[in-house]
Order: structure tokens, then sequence, then C-alpha cells
């Protein structure tokens, strides 16, 4: 029609569109014999189909799926925004989900959950790691949210799922932080410069030591905490690792075994990624690496949060546990365990007295030699030292120490 107004009516249900927010109108375009220089258009009213898309909804296991993994995800995504039944934003879905035993009607399985920017995704994370051959039901509950487009209540989201009859992995604690016999020999930062780590009361239970990471802007966001295992994990047996974090920001962990420290020296090694959903809050995440061939022979722990945003922020790390070591070098490391007291300790540390005349070393938690004496009697003055963790060595016996 020329000269008159008409309305033109653009069909794009067939395309997916993520994150779309730009309108670019041609006219004529390159058609040939169209239009000229000086004419003139005249446009108005462009609006949007208030018709609602079909909701669609992805379960994470999907419905009714058997032989799922102990340590699964657990999740809801909607192809559509949810929103709180009275049209506000959601930023803690914990009570508008429910995770439970057998179905409706089963006993509450205690969890914490998060939503994910775009308010599609919902998270459930168990307080524990789910129990082998049981049945779990999960749901959206009713008369809770609404969908965005359209503002249709969200109704009968509901689905379930049975775990694998294998047995739940049999995982050591590598690093707990209080100071206990554990199964790392070194525990560092990696930086330019190396970012601080410190051993500190856990934010939310003082009465708990973790390892604040203030992580730094070096390496281009690939900063990380680098773990040397007193001996290589036994990859014949379960492969499962698992490690708490604390974030102030939703984002990821990468997760690296290799056969060495330095990146030129390292020549195995295989990376898991996991995702943390949860803010200022802790979350246990889980890495499977049963694709590993059972020979291979990693020592080397490494952890890096947010890879490649170099921002700094800070991070808690807690409870790093794995699959057992290798015995062909396990050392007798409880027999190699230095006996010092007190321990927590703050201005003097005793020592047994067979060692009065050894040399004796103290490293911080970076791997720098803070004292070095020898022992004239079985005390040593560590006044100078400030509070945090420490390894103290003599020849080949060692121990954790904190100092308060």
């Amino acid at each position: 029609q020329i000269n008159q107004w008409v309305e033109l009516v653009f069909d794009f249900s067939g395309t997916t569109a993520t994150n779309y927010n730009r309108l670019q109108l041609w006219f004529d375009g390159d058609i040939a014999g169209g239009s000229v220089a000086g004419d003139v258009y005249y446009f108005d009213d462009v609006s949007k189909s208030n018709i609602a898309p079909p909701v669609e909804t992805t379960f994470v296991p999907v419905n009714a799926a058997t032989e799922v993994d102990l340590t699964n995800e657990i999740s809801i995504t909607s192809n559509t925004k949810m929103l709180n039944a009275d049209g506000s934003e959601i930023t803690d879905p914990t009570s508008l989900v429910e995770l439970k035993l057998g179905d409706a009607n089963g006993d509450a399985v205690p969890f914490k959950a998060a939503i994910d920017s775009n308010g599609k995704k919902i998270t459930l994370i168990p307080d524990a790691m789910l129990s082998s051959n049981t049945t779990y039901y999960f749901a959206i509950k009713e008369g809770v949210a609404q969908y965005e487009v359209g503002g249709s209540a969200v109704s009968g989201i509901t689905s379930s799922f049975t775990t694998t009859s294998a047995a739940a992995p049999n995982m050591v604690s590598y690093a707990d932080n209080q100071g206990n016999a554990d199964l790392i020999s070194v525990q560092d930062t990696m930086g330019d410069p190396a970012p601080s780590a410190a051993v500190v009361p856990d934010p939310d239970n003082g009465a708990n030591l973790v390892l604040q990471w203030d992580k730094g802007t070096s390496f281009g966001g690939w900063e990380r905490i680098h773990y040397e295992l007193d001996a290589p994990y036994d990859a014949s047996k379960d492969d499962v690792f698992s490690i708490r974090v604390r974030s102030p920001h939703a984002t990821y962990m990468r997760f690296k075994l290799a056969n060495a420290k330095e990146d030129g020296d390292i020549t195995a090694f295989k990376e898991v990624d996991a995702d943390i959903v949860l803010i200022d809050q802790w979350q246990t995440l889980y890495f499977d690496v049963s694709d590993l061939e059972d020979t291979v022979s990693f020592n080397h722990l490494f952890v890096y949060i947010a890879g490649g945003d170099a921002t700094a922020r800070t991070y808690y790390i807690d409870d790093l546990k794995g699959p057992e070591l290798q015995e062909t070098a396990s050392l007798n490391y409880a027999e190699q365990m230095l006996k010092v007291y007190p321990n927590p300790a703050s201005e003097t540390l005793y020592f047994p007295v067979e060692m009065i005349g050894s040399d004796v070393s103290i490293y911080d938690y970076t791997g720098r030699a803070v004292k070095t004496a020898k022992l004239e009697n079985s005390a040593l003055d560590i006044k100078n030292l400030q509070k945090g963790m420490y390894l103290v060595k003599v020849d080949k016996a060692v121990t954790k120490l904190i100092i308060e």
C-alpha cells in the first residue's frame, strides 16, 4: 500500500533469541528498483506480541531418571523468567522449592537453593551427598511463583529420580585447616606476586578454622591455590574429590590434578569445573575424574576460582578431600609426625627432648621459611611470628602449627 498506514507483522516464533535488545529496520534494502534518494518513510507503534510463549521446563536429572550419580546436579530450568507470586524478583528460592525422599509426602531433605541471574534456573544444593539406591522428589511449591511473561502461576513443576546402587565414594581428608595430621606436605598460593592466604576463623562458625584466600589481579585472573600431597592419590580407588568454598559471588571453580607444580614441568594433568551458585554461603563442590586411567600418578592439586577474572576478591576454602593415597609412597606419615606442644601456641613451642641439638625450620603457607634455629633446649621462642598456620619441620619429621 502506497501513502497509507499499513501494519506489518514479523513472526520470529521459530527463532531462538537470547538477550536480544535491538531492532533494526531496512526500507527496500538492496532490492533493485526500490528507494531513491529523497524518499521519506514514516513509522510508528513498534510493539511486541503480548502472547506468552509456551512454557518449557527442564529437569536435571530428567524426570524418572535412574542410576543417577550421588553428586549429580539437581536443578529446574524454565524458558521464561520466574518471579515471586507477588511479582517481585526471586533472590533466595530455598523456601520456594522442596526436596524430599520418595515422593511429595516423603521426609524433607535439608538443602539450600540458588537462582541464576536470568531468573530461569533454580539449583538445589543438598546439605550432604545423596544416598545410594534412593528415590528423590523435587519441585517448585504451588502458589509461590509466577512467570514474568504472561503472569501465569508456576504450577505442576515436579520431578523425581533414583540414585545409583553404587556405594558412596570413599574420601579421606587431605586438609581441614585445623592443625591436625593431614595428607599435604605443601599448601601455598601462586601468582605474581603470590596472593595471601591465612588460616582464620570460619565467618559462619568461629570454632572452625578455614583458609582465607585473598585472590589478586595477576596471572590474567588465573591465580591459584596449590597443594602437594604426601604421595600421589590412588587412581585405582574411588575417583571423587570434594572441597568446601564460600564465595562473595556466583562463579565457578576449576580443580586441576597434575604431576608437577610449575606449568613448565607439568607433563600430565586433568581439569574439572564446577559451578559456585551459593553467595556468601558454604557450598561443597564435587569433582569426578573417573575417566582417568588407574595408572596415573598425580600428587599436585590446584584450585582456581573465577579463572580469567582478574578481580581482587576474598574467598574461603575448607575440607579438601579425595581418594586414599598410594600405599607405595605412604612414607609411614603418622610415624614422621613431629610432636610439639602446645598447639595452638602463642609464645613458646616445646619439642621432644631427644630433638635437642637438631635444626628446626618453620614455614608459612606460602612456603617461605620464617624461622630457622638449632634447638638449644626443648623450648623455642615464637613470639615474633604472626598469627596463622605454619609447617614445622625437624629433619623428616613435620607437623602443622597454629599460632594464635
